[in-house]
């Protein structure tokens, strides 16, 4: 079975020999997978470590652009390494017994043909998830849609899509994986995937009902399916200075040009600032291009009702989410008929937050025992 993570969409599955397809330039699906030897380790763990050098050098000397592209460097290069490992250790013939004696013993005279001393990855902390995943066992997809992240830039538009057509680019990759994934969206990307799987999707690209199969679906801290508008009109009642905040952080974009308004609106307070210093010149990096258009968002909320015969669902949020609250949680894990996993000290970015490995654990045993 396959698992997508990704804060607009990422997808893990257990190991598979297939691989997915070229995909079109608007969306880009970058694959962590392979069944490497030592040497290859080694030579992408040296790659890894010489992107976060170089990445550190970017950042101190030229724009955010930059530095956020140095970053995206380090973090494909961390997933690939990662991915390699379990490869490597899951490969019947990297497993042989000869090569775990060289892994022990590099300087034996057996093991002269290959003198590779395995270091430690050295993962991006934008990419927790896909090492943490990695080493359970799966590979991992990680997708950019239209517009955003290392996808081609659109010209001549402010907005990259609806929800539909964002639906309609991750059908197409999901077409192309081979088998039914579990695909783990955050915040709106969240939305796109309730989208995806209700049963009127209106896309001309999208025909109801035609979206490829999951096996399921595990939301982190994503959007209900009635959209924003209530929880705007809940934080104005209960914190109107918060609400202001918050308000400004996304509208007024002040995360890209403030260290403290990033951290306020996305993270926990105790997240280390060298941390949040870096999270944040990604953010004032983004693509200039909006994701969704709201006020047309707001003409397909609510959704309908999921279908029948809807895959597993697994709800997950933060206590101290500032950007959504519990309500919209449970309300999302109503609408899929479960209950919703609520983690304290956890703010909205969950999968880069001081405490994100409380979040992968509860996603993992999520998989476990439903898998």
């Amino acid at each position: 079975m396959q698992l997508c993570l990704s804060r607009k969409a990422v997808c893990i599955s257990r190991p598979t020999a297939g691989r997915v397809q070229p995909t079109p330039a608007r969306f880009v699906v970058v694959r962590s997978s392979g069944h490497p030897s030592l040497k290859d380790i080694e030579e992408v763990e040296k790659k890894v470590q010489q992107a976060i050098k170089d990445a550190d050098d970017t950042c101190k000397e030229q724009d955010t652009a930059h530095c956020a592209a140095a970053w995206d460097n380090v973090e494909e290069l961390s997933a690939a390494a990662a991915d390699k490992k379990v490869a490597y250790k899951n490969d019947p013939v990297s497993s042989d017994p000869l090569e775990q004696f060289c892994d022990d013993n590099p300087d034996a005279d057996e093991c002269r043909w290959d003198d590779a001393a395995v270091a430690a990855a050295a993962a991006a902390a934008a990419e927790r998830f896909q090492p943490y995943f990695a080493e359970a066992g799966y590979d991992s997809w990680a997708v950019s849609l239209r517009s955003q992240g290392g996808s081609d830039r659109q010209q001549g538009v402010k907005v990259a899509g609806t929800l539909d057509s964002h639906a309609a680019d991750l059908a197409e990759v999901v077409q192309q994986l081979g088998s039914s994934p579990v695909m783990v969206p955050h915040s709106f990307g969240g939305l796109i995937a309730q989208n995806s799987s209700s049963s009127s999707s209106s896309s001309s690209r999208l025909a109801a009902g035609s979206f490829p199969r999951l096996a399921g679906a595990a939301f982190l801290a994503s959007v209900p399916p009635t959209g924003n508008s209530d929880l705007v009109i809940r934080w104005l009642k209960r914190d109107l200075v918060l609400s202001w905040k918050i308000t400004w952080a996304f509208v007024g974009k002040s995360f890209a040009s403030s260290v403290e308004d990033a951290k306020y609106a996305f993270f926990s307070d105790d997240l280390p600032q060298e941390d949040a210093v870096r999270y944040q010149q990604q953010l004032a990096a983004c693509s200039p291009i909006r994701l969704l258009d709201l006020r047309d968002m707001q003409k397909q909320v609510p959704l309908p009702a999921p279908p029948a015969d809807c895959p597993p669902v697994f709800v997950l949020g933060g206590e101290d989410d500032k950007v959504l609250d519990v309500q919209a949680y449970r309300e999302l894990a109503h609408y899929y008929g479960t209950q919703p996993v609520v983690l304290p000290k956890m703010a909205h970015d969950v999968m880069l937050d001081t405490r994100w490995e409380t979040a992968a654990d509860a996603l993992r045993g999520w998989l476990d025992s439903t898998y």
